[in-house]
């Protein structure tokens, strides 16, 4: 209902009180923003009731009126959310919302080979938690999730002011612990964008070592969130299908554990032409064999403490047999070898955490309560580059 006044909850509207609930009550809004398609329903329904504040976000003329789509079918993917003129139902703007989820493979330029398609060409916009979520695009323009819903808090309709300071209410909430103590932290989403944060810093860091380097931001079979960063094995450093690194996870969202698990870790790929995935594995236990003892808790702590990261190095543990699954002291590496060739049941991975056999780790506990998110982006640098300059064991 449009030019109402804003009203605060208690406050009665045509006689009758206002239902809404009070400031900080509403518990499952995080789940609504931390998906895209819940997320692209909530805007889709501000725009319903008051479609003012959308014109002044996007630039678009105040003499025509909005009507918002979601999930069009266009032939090249379903579009979150296209915004119609009402008069003409021409689309003037297309938004692909990212909450805690990430792009995933060519979407934006699917969809921009749809715009290509139209006679009058809409505005793109990619809205995402935080600007730098996706590398620059002349295409897209870029809105943080929170500046687009802040646009209502000021809306002459009562319920979308209302839900608009809500939302942003909460997206503040999570941009705040994502910068502090991650073992403090309480929004369940907040590692989603904790590890993409990492993951875009790491990469920039990693980006100054010689070689090729990466790191990306993803989730675990379980659904928790996590990064990888790798640097191509010193071998060959133009060959990143070889590589040593870190695989960070963050514990069950609701076990309420502060635990992260850090991996350090030989990843090797099968190339068509080159190896195939029992030469892949058999790579890579030798090269996890040869960096075993740089690979051991007590070695990680060691180069952090170097490097001046006593708090993590502290907060670093690493079980009785210090990262390993079995007492690497006593065991056959030459005889465990052996067994990894066609035609025979992939063993295992020995000594090490395995991965399909192709990344092959040793898995320390990493305690968070007293670490931020920039504690864990410089240790990950260091043991990447810790691993990529060891000698053989």
């Amino acid at each position: 209902m449009k030019g109402e006044n804003i009203m605060t909850s208690g406050q009665k509207l045509n006689g009758v009180e206002d239902q809404t609930p009070a400031h900080g009550s509403l518990s499952n809004l995080s789940r609504l923003l931390a998906s895209e398609n819940s997320a692209s329903d909530v805007l889709a329904l501000l725009i319903e009731l008051d479609d003012t504040p959308l014109r002044d976000l996007l630039g678009l003329p105040n003499s025509r009126s909005y009507t918002a789509a979601r999930e069009l079918s266009t032939g090249f993917g379903r579009i979150d959310l296209v915004v119609f003129d009402a008069e003409d139902e021409h689309p003037v703007a297309v938004l692909e919302m990212k909450g805690a989820s990430s792009l995933h493979g060519d979407q934006l330029d699917r969809y921009v080979e749809w715009v290509d398609t139209l006679d009058v060409r809409p505005k793109l916009y990619l809205c995402s938690f935080d600007i730098d979520e996706a590398e620059a695009s002349a295409d897209w323009g870029r809105i943080r999730l929170r500046d687009i819903f802040a646009s209502w808090e000021a809306s002459s309709n009562a319920h979308a002011a209302w839900l608009s300071r809500e939302i942003v209410r909460v997206l503040s909430e999570w941009d705040l612990e994502a910068d502090g103590v991650l073992g403090q932290r309480a929004g369940y989403y907040v590692p989603d964008i904790v590890t993409k944060r990492m993951a875009r810093e790491v990469s920039a860091e990693l980006s100054a070592l010689p070689g090729i380097t990466s790191a990306i931001a993803l989730r675990d079979n379980g659904g928790s969130p996590m990064i990888l960063a790798w640097a191509a094995h010193p071998r060959d450093m133009d060959d990143f299908s070889v590589a040593v690194g870190v695989d960070l996870r963050s514990p069950v969202r609701r076990s309420g554990s502060t635990v992260w698990k850090l991996r350090a870790m030989v990843e090797v790929d099968p190339v068509t032409g080159v190896r195939g995935r029992v030469e892949a594995r058999r790579l890579a236990f030798n090269l996890a064999s040869d960096l075993r003892t740089s690979m051991s808790g007590t070695a990680v702590r060691a180069e952090l403490r170097a490097c001046g990261m006593d708090k993590v190095a502290d907060s670093l543990s690493s079980g009785k047999r210090d990262g390993f699954r079995r007492d690497p002291s006593g065991f056959d590496f030459d005889a465990w070898r052996g067994k990894i060739t066609d035609g025979v049941k992939y063993p295992g991975g020995g000594v090490f955490g395995s991965d399909g056999g192709l990344r092959l780790s040793t898995i320390h506990d990493l305690d968070t309560r007293m670490l931020t998110r920039h504690d864990i982006v410089d240790a990950v640098v260091a043991v990447v580059g810790f691993l990529r300059e060891s000698r053989n064991s």
